[in-house]
């Protein structure tokens, strides 16, 4: 009958100086596959094994007193166990078991699962001992090592204790953060409705502004013609006839052609004496604006305003 094999990784020899270990991994996954594929006659297993063995391992075999016949399969595996079992590093199965760490992310239970499969090559006198110190020094929760390293719990409780913490952190997790959605959710309604103010507040203060520079543009022309004023007498401009200040003098500063209550000049500061000598004089009013002290002389500032 014939057979459909599946494919298979040969077994590297030259890995690395620790092929005990690989060898018997490699083995047990080669066995599996008879008892899935219900392969038990002894001289086809003994046929597959040096075939799915590859060139390297059917050459040392090739090597080995005592391999019995072609239909003792049993006889050529414990020849080949007997070949690689010497090859066994105790010391870097002792490293590779060390330095297997939790994995960020990872359960708890997958940890010790890892640990017991590294121990095996390990030659610990106590497994279980050597697994619960390695996950108390190695594991990923703080809350987990400090109670271990309080309450010296057996493996079996460390790892209750461990799945229990797991469990209620990724439950505290859960519920702080469908809260913390809530209060975004909140947050997020709160300030879209502040900035529905503010567009409403901005977009009103901008037609304010639009329709007060439209009303400026509409009416300051017209207004700007209809309620100029003079700079000479202070009369409405343009003017129909010549300008009444035309000739004039100013009685504030004495310069022609503008009134003096429409004078751009700075007003002069002037002496009461001054003041009233000019007042019997002059016909013109006058207003006193401000007065200082100066020494023991008062003076007043006064503004002229024209007559009319």
């Amino acid at each position: 009958m014939a057979l459909s094999l599946p494919n298979s990784a040969s077994f590297d020899v030259h890995a690395d100086g620790n092929a005990g270990p690989r060898w018997k991994k490699w083995l047990a996954r080669l066995e599996r596959m008879f008892i899935g594929m219900n392969i038990t006659v002894p001289k086809l297993k003994r046929a597959l094994l040096l075939h799915y063995a590859g060139p390297d391992v059917d050459e040392i075999f090739d090597t080995l007193p005592n391999t019995g016949e072609d239909n003792d399969y049993d006889t050529g595996v414990a020849k080949l166990n007997e070949y690689f079992s010497p090859q066994v590093n105790t010391t870097y199965e002792v490293y590779n078991f060390r330095q297997a760490k939790q994995k960020e992310g990872e359960l708890l239970d997958s940890h010790p699962t890892r640990l017991r499969q590294l121990a095996k090559t390990c030659e610990f006198s106590a497994i279980d001992k050597e697994i619960k110190e390695h996950i108390i020094l190695t594991c990923t929760s703080s809350s987990l090592r400090r109670r271990a390293l309080r309450e010296n719990p057996t493996l079996e409780a460390l790892l209750k204790l461990g799945r229990a913490l797991e469990l209620s952190a990724k439950q505290a997790k859960d519920v702080e953060d469908t809260g913390n959605d809530s209060v975004n959710k909140i947050n997020t309604k709160e300030d879209d409705r502040q900035s529905r103010r503010r567009n409403r507040t901005e977009d009103s203060s901008q037609s304010r502004r639009k329709r007060s520079q439209s009303h400026n543009r509409h009416y300051g022309d017209k207004q700007g013609k209809s309620s100029r004023k003079c700079g000479n007498c202070g009369g409405h401009a343009p003017h129909k006839n010549p300008c009444p200040a035309r000739g004039k003098t100013c009685n504030a500063w004495g310069k022609i052609g503008h009134f003096a209550h429409v004078c751009r000049s700075k007003p002069r500061t002037v002496t009461l004496w001054e003041l009233l000598k000019s007042s019997k004089k002059n016909t013109s009013t006058f207003t006193r604006s401000t007065i200082k002290k100066t020494g023991s002389h008062q003076y007043a500032s006064y503004k002229f305003m024209e007559n009319r």
